[in-house]
């Protein structure tokens, strides 16, 4: 059983090797691309705030969602310049037989291409379709809530909107859906706060607005739209999944960090966050398109984020020389392509061997017969298909004495002939070719 499915798998290799080494040239690209984004965090970590840590993984979010059209767009965007180069990133080498099979199913679609193209637009309308439904649940939310705000929470709320600066009509309403403040819309952005809230803790109720105003300064709805629309079109893709998270995360913290910026203190500002996490124990906390202002899975991280925040230096200009260097591969990975290398297997092919059929007398040179020296050289070389000594490839291995006998038998090697070695009917060219010349004094 077991050996007839492993001679299955090794077929279904076969026959699309193309596909395979595709799908490992693509993740190998995108592993890069985290991996580069990840030491960015590291190595400047005592110089990047949240903000700057948001718009990295903004940036890694895009070139991994253009990634899987970077090679078709190369030539649009840069013309010839690189249209006869061959930059590749991963190069594997592959029997010919294989490599032509495997470009035969590909011009061939066949069922297995039908059920991909399937499978990956039904789970593109699984995530289509949650996002419309979440966009609906989202409306349901604006209807229903109530835009009746205590006077004395108004005022706070347009001091704060004021303070920000914030040139937007921003609404504020109260729901008996909502377990957390839950901020959306771009033109005419509304938060809504759950009506448990306790309006009397001023303190409180100035955090979490200015939290939410924040967000809405940031424009963090539509950068969470668009960043699930890119992740959406690359679900098979694990590492977009992963730096949309991220995403998300940074955000968060940005957020929080502004509070702070604002003047609340760390401990105040946690043990708020901590309150308004009780009421979400036993709700559901991450709709989609109206993002909680506390969600479980993150509220241990915005704690420790906020208890332990650090004061941020510049960064000098040499960490951003050196780090500038290591965003070299990113350039590459999305303008290179990969490439498999067919090799024929010459096994069973009828092969004649490579026959030297004329050779040159080195002349003995004067200044070393006339003294009595004796010697030898050894070279290697290629002989091409036409039976001559390439003169490129010629390699003094070995001289006794060291130089005294090279021209010479560099002279008389050039005027070798040779009968090409021929594999299955064609001449071809053998490389690592050997041959000495002895220069003895006869007597």
């Amino acid at each position: 059983m077991i050996a007839e499915i492993t001679e299955q798998l090794a077929a279904l290799l076969e026959n699309n090797i193309i596909v395979v080494f595709t799908l490992i040239d693509f993740l190998s690209k995108c592993a890069i691309l985290v991996l580069l984004i990840k030491y960015t965090e590291r190595t400047l970590y005592p110089y990047l705030t949240s903000l700057h840590k948001h718009k990295l993984w903004m940036i890694a979010t895009i070139l991994l969602g253009i990634l899987p059209l970077s090679s078709m767009l190369l030539i649009p965007l840069f013309g010839e310049l690189f249209s006869s180069s061959n930059l590749t990133f991963i190069t594997i080498l592959v029997p010919s037989g294989l490599a032509n099979n495997a470009a035969v199913s590909i011009s061939e679609p066949n069922n297995w291409f039908n059920f991909v193209y399937i499978g990956y637009f039904s789970v593109l309308s699984y995530f289509l379709i949650r996002f419309a439904a979440s966009f609906r649940r989202v409306l349901t939310i604006k209807k229903t809530s109530d835009y009746h705000v205590p006077q004395e929470v108004l005022i706070v709320f347009k001091r704060l909107i004021n303070t920000l600066g914030l040139q937007q009509e921003v609404r504020l309403g109260f729901s008996l859906g909502a377990s957390s403040p839950i901020t959306f819309g771009v033109r005419n952005p509304i938060i809504i706060l759950p009506t448990s809230i306790d309006l009397n803790d001023i303190l409180l109720l100035e955090n979490v607005l200015i939290h939410e105003l924040i967000h809405i300064q940031r424009r963090d709805w539509m950068t969470h739209i668009f960043g699930y629309l890119i992740a959406s079109a690359n679900w098979f893709n694990p590492f977009i999944w992963r730096s949309l998270t991220k995403l998300r995360l940074e955000a968060e913290f940005a957020c929080d960090d502004a509070v702070l910026d604002y003047g609340a203190r760390r401990e105040d500002f946690a043990l708020h966050l901590v309150k308004i996490a009780r009421n979400c124990v036993d709700t559901d906390t991450r709709e989609l398109l109206a993002r909680a202002a506390v969600d479980g899975n993150d509220l241990a991280l915005r704690v420790e984020h906020i208890l332990h925040r650090d004061d941020y230096a510049l960064p000098n200009k040499k960490s951003f020389g050196l780090l500038s260097l290591m965003y070299i591969p990113i350039v590459f990975a999305l303008i290179s392509v990969g490439n498999i290398f067919a090799i024929e297997d010459e096994t069973n092919y009828a092969t004649e061997n490579l026959t030297l059929i004329h050779s040159e007398t080195p002349i003995y040179p004067e200044s070393a017969s006339d003294r009595g020296i004796q010697g030898y050289t050894r070279y290697s070389f290629t002989v091409d298909e036409n039976g001559e000594v390439d003169q490129a490839t010629i390699k003094l291995m070995k001289s006794e004495p060291n130089f005294l006998f090279n021209q010479s038998s560099e002279e008389a090697l050039s005027g070798f002939k040779f009968k090409p070695r021929k594999v299955n009917g064609k001449h071809r060219a053998t490389s690592g070719v050997t041959y000495s010349f002895d220069y003895l004094i006869k007597i």
